[in-house]
């Protein structure tokens, strides 16, 4: 679409040319906010599997890192949080 202010059609014109439903533009904008705070979330927890990962110099699997998590920083999680 053209930005300076020369699109004279009205915005469901635009959506029918973008081919996105109304619905579907209004929830993507409704969502952004707990998008970026679920990506900040899984960014901290992604590092905190690459650390449990590769404590003592070895690789582990999931149930290594489940349990590093448990035994050495006192955290609960699920095996599904393994696959951030």
């Amino acid at each position: 679409m053209k930005t300076d202010g020369s699109y004279t059609r009205t915005i469901v014109d635009a959506f029918g040319l973008l081919e996105v439903s109304r619905s579907g533009y209004y929830n993507y904008l409704k969502g952004i906010n707990s998008r970026a705070v679920r990506e900040e979330a899984d960014q901290f927890w992604r590092i905190q599997i690459e650390e449990a990962y590769h404590y003592h110099g070895y690789k582990k699997g999931s149930r290594g890192i489940v349990m590093y998590f448990w035994h050495i920083l006192g955290i609960t999680v699920n095996l599904k949080k393994y696959n951030v």
